[in-house]
């Protein structure tokens, strides 16, 4: 959840922003994140502080504490994956030289013979 503060208020905007460019016909269109300058808010385009400037009241975006927390947990779950991950494909490389070492001793045994 994200809050938008517009003149001193705080008022919640959503999950997830709905990003605008002001295109040079005078449109707005929908665009990502990276390239947006404004954002929909209940019908409204507000500008974003910090962003190149439209004719709009800017707004500040403040994402919810609790939110921030999630996304770290999420981001924190994420990498205990991936370090997991990588000490199984080191287990498994291990396995797969133990069992290449086994191959050659089971060979010397029976050519030996």
């Amino acid at each position: 959840m994200f809050y938008a503060i517009c003149d001193g208020v705080k008022f919640p905007a959503g999950t997830r922003p709905n990003w605008v460019k002001l295109q040079s016909n005078g449109v707005f269109v929908h665009c990502g994140e990276n390239e947006g300058d404004g954002v929909i808010i209940e019908g409204e385009i507000y500008h974003v502080n910090g962003r190149k400037d439209i004719d709009k009241p800017t707004v500040e975006l403040v994402w919810e504490e609790e939110t921030l927390k999630l996304i770290e947990q999420l981001t924190n779950a994420q990498l205990a994956l991936v370090e997991q991950y990588e000490r199984n494909c080191t287990l498994e490389n291990e396995l797969t030289h133990t069992q290449l070492a086994l191959v050659e001793i089971y060979e010397t045994v029976v050519n030996s013979f």
